[in-house]
C-alpha cells in the first residue's frame, strides 16, 4: 500500500510540475517589435567610400543585428572643422554635433510620433573636401547596401559647412530624402530661383536654424532660402527657428534632444515625414 502510494504522489507531483511549466512558458517576443531602451552603439568605420570620404561613424541600435527590419536613417554633415583622412582623423568628428550627442550616450534610443516607435541608424561621414552631391548621393547609396535602411525615411542634416551641403543637396536630391536639417549655414550660390523651387516641388521638409547675430555667416541667409522655398507654396512650408545669439553655433541647442518647438524636437519632427 505504501509503494502504491508513493507511485501516485510521484505521477501527481510529475502532472504539477509540468502544468506549473506550461503555465509559464510565453510565446517568444517578436525582436521586429521591441521597443529600444539603451543607447544606440557607435562605432568608426574606416572605407573609402568616394573621393571625399574615406571613414566614418556608425551608430546602430542595440537590437539592429537581432532584427530584420528597416529603419530610418540619418546622415549629418560635419563642419570644415572636422576634415579628415577617416582613419586617424576620425574622432574629429566626436567633437561636435550628433556624433557627440551618441558619444556621451544623449542620443534617445527611441523616438515616438504619431503612435509608432521610431530608433535610427546615425551615420555621420568624414569629409577630405567640401562634398559634391553626388558624394553625398553615392554615400547614401553606400548605407543602403551595407545597411537596413528604411528608403522612405532618409533625413539629412548639418552644421556649418554642413549645413550649406545639406541644403544644396536637398535642391537637387529632393526626391531621395524625406526632410532635411540646415544649422548655421544654407544655400547661397547657383541659381537659388531654381534651386529652391526643385525643393518646393519636391514634397522635402525643410527645417532651417541660425543665430540671429552670427558673425560667422549672416542670418539674413537662411531667412531668405526659407522665404524663397515658401514663395513657390510648396506643400510641406519650410520651417525657421531663429536663437537670439551672437555666436556661429545655432546647432548645440537645435539638435538636443531636449530642445522642442511644438513639442518635437528635430529627430521627431523628422520622422513624421516619409517619401
Amino acid at each position: 500500500m505504501a509503494s502504491i502510494l508513493k507511485r501516485f504522489s510521484a505521477i501527481f507531483l510529475m502532472g504539477v510540475l509540468l502544468t506549473s511549466c506550461k503555465k509559464d512558458m510565453k510565446p517568444t517576443a517578436d525582436p521586429n517589435s521591441l521597443v529600444e531602451t539603451q543607447p544606440a552603439i557607435q562605432k568608426p568605420i574606416t572605407v573609402k567610400v568616394n573621393g571625399a570620404i574615406g571613414g566614418y561613424y556608425s551608430a546602430l541600435p542595440v537590437h539592429y543585428n537581432e532584427t530584420t527590419k528597416s529603419y530610418p536613417l540619418l546622415i549629418f554633415i560635419p563642419g570644415s572643422g572636422q576634415f579628415g583622412n577617416g582613419a586617424l582623423d576620425l574622432p574629429a568628428i566626436l567633437n561636435d554635433g550628433v556624433a557627440q550627442i551618441l558619444d556621451e550616450k544623449k542620443f534617445p534610443p527611441n523616438f515616438t510620433v504619431n503612435g509608432k516607435n521610431f530608433s535610427m541608424i546615425v551615420l555621420t561621414p568624414q569629409f577630405s573636401h567640401y562634398p559634391a552631391n553626388d558624394e553625398i548621393a553615392s554615400f547614401i547609396e553606400y548605407a543602403r547596401k551595407n545597411y537596413r535602411i528604411d528608403a522612405t525615411r532618409i533625413y539629412i542634416s548639418g552644421l556649418s559647412m554642413g549645413g550649406f551641403v545639406t541644403s544644396a543637396f536637398a535642391s537637387e536630391y529632393a526626391s531621395l530624402v524625406a526632410a532635411a536639417v540646415p544649422i548655421s549655414g544654407v544655400l547661397t550660390s547657383g541659381d537659388l530661383t531654381a534651386r529652391c523651387l526643385r525643393i518646393a516641388q519636391g514634397k522635402l521638409a525643410v527645417w532651417v536654424f541660425h543665430n540671429t547675430e552670427d558673425p560667422t555667416i549672416n542670418s539674413s541667409d537662411s531667412m531668405d532660402f526659407v522665404s524663397m522655398i515658401n514663395n513657390d507654396h510648396p506643400s510641406i512650408p519650410a520651417k525657421l527657428t531663429l536663437f537670439k545669439a551672437s555666436v556661429h553655433d545655432a546647432w548645440t541647442k537645435a539638435i538636443d534632444p531636449a530642445f522642442k518647438e511644438n513639442k518635437m524636437n528635430i529627430y521627431e519632427w523628422m520622422l513624421q515625414y516619409s517619401k
